[in-house]
């Protein structure tokens, strides 16, 4: 079995990704990999809230529960 580091080395290392983050849902980062120097403990609570807020955009726009957030930026 693929241990959860090598999925998130490997979620890094796929083109245009630079860095990959997992998050529990109390905000805080669990495993990450990449690249890029990021500060995880900021990324992870503020990924905590953005998520608490996703649940109810989509189900409010009609398109049952949410599967997956991706985000993407213009610098990465």
């Amino acid at each position: 079995m693929t241990g959860l580091a090598d999925v998130l080395h490997a979620l890094a290392a796929r083109p245009g990704v630079e860095a990959a983050v997992l998050v529990s849902p109390d905000g805080l980062p669990i495993q990450q990999a990449g690249v890029v120097s990021i500060d995880a403990d900021a990324l992870a609570a503020l990924a905590a809230t953005a998520v608490r807020h996703v649940a109810p955009l989509v189900e409010g726009a009609g398109r049952g529960a949410w599967q997956t957030v991706l985000l993407g930026a213009e610098g990465g």
